[in-house]
């Protein structure tokens, strides 16, 4: 029985509980030196790997002293209480390394990012892991008691297959929206193209919002466009403000093939002079696309400012072209179509001859 021992053993389990608990404070005192060292570092993945170390360790040593005291008392209820509570510490600090993971990415998030999303996604994911470690305990536990969790374990399995399938939309959304927390494509103030907005209407927009299951897009025409989080993850996601705003605009040009190119080229550049966000570093281009039916298609390359600013530029530009083509009498042609029909001799049935004269 477990107090069937003799003194000699009560002073071991008494000298290894001493050594475990001396081992465990030197070990806080060894990790605590080490991590001064790693929070100086820019990465945070040795932090991470100190956290985890941390807790693995301070795991063994418990779980050292629990084997050797089970090992003494050659009683069940007890050892069974003991490898139960050694379960529940073992969930207990990986929860709380998981907590420092997801404290650690957060915080590293926070200082690039302006969305609100971040301090939505990283609790849930939190409290999923916590509930998600201590079932895992709570079935170690039963399992151990005697109990068959089997039929448990596949009930809740159906449960969250019929659940999942319910919400299948909500879940690939709410999954979207933390790949968007981590990858960021894009970030609220961004500037987007979007392929689903109303006919004749803005093709591009600000965003304004990155939830949990959709993002808020505000496009020039001041219409906010609600985009499932899933559909951003499966498409080409356009950002013209990622990084820098600075871009360059292409502006398409054609002129009759009897044009001076040269004297073209000059005209073109002269257009672009004294425009608001026009830069003149990198310099303007004006190149020869292609020999079209009709025209030299050519192109005027510009880079600006501000993103942003690119239909205002555009149009500007254009409405200058147009002033000083005029001026210069540079052609700018249109598709023309010359039908020519070969002779054929027509005859005159009598009826149409007598109505004639």
């Amino acid at each position: 029985m477990f107090f069937d021992i003799s003194l000699w053993e009560v002073v071991k389990t008494a000298g290894v509980l001493l050594a475990g608990a001396l081992s465990f404070k030197l070990s806080s005192i060894i990790f605590s030196y080490i991590k001064r060292h790693t929070h100086k570092t820019l990465t945070v993945w040795d932090d991470i790997v100190f956290e985890i170390l941390k807790r693995a360790a301070q795991f063994i040593i418990v779980a050292v002293v629990v084997y050797y005291i089970t090992e003494l008392a050659d009683y069940e209820p007890f050892t069974a209480f003991l490898e139960i509570l050694l379960i529940f510490l073992g969930g207990y600090l990986s929860v709380k390394a998981v907590d420092f993971l997801l404290q650690s990415f957060q915080k590293n998030l926070v200082r690039e990012s302006d969305t609100k999303l971040d301090d939505l996604v990283f609790p849930l994911l939190a409290n999923l892991a916590k509930i998600f470690i201590y079932l895992v305990a709570v079935l170690l536990s039963l399992d151990r008691l005697g109990y068959d969790v089997t039929a448990l374990v596949a009930g809740m399995g159906i449960v969250g297959i019929a659940i999942s399938l319910a919400a299948k939309d909500s879940i690939s959304n709410a999954i979207a929206g933390i790949f968007l927390v981590l990858d960021k494509p894009f970030l609220p103030g961004d500037r987007i193209e979007l392929w689903n907005a109303p006919p004749d209407q803005a093709t591009w927009g600000d965003v304004t919002e990155v939830g949990l299951r959709t993002t808020k897009v505000k496009t020039t025409d001041d219409i906010t466009i609600i985009v499932p989080n899933s559909q951003l993850m499966t498409r080409d996601i356009i950002n013209y403000t990622q990084g820098s705003s600075t871009i360059r605009v292409r502006i398409p040009v054609g002129v009759s093939y009897d044009s001076n190119l040269a004297a073209v080229a000059k005209v073109l550049l002269s257009t672009i002079k004294d425009v608001e966000g026009v830069l003149t570093d990198p310099e303007p281009q004006v190149v020869v696309k292609r020999f079209g039916d009709s025209s030299i298609d050519l192109e005027l390359r510009v880079w600006i400012e501000n993103a942003k600013d690119r239909r205002r530029i555009q149009d500007e530009i254009n409405r200058r072209i147009k002033i000083e083509f005029e001026k210069s009498s540079i052609e700018m042609p249109y598709p023309q179509r010359e039908v020519y029909l070969k002779g054929s001799h027509i005859t005159e049935s009598p009826a149409e001859s007598d109505a004639a004269e």
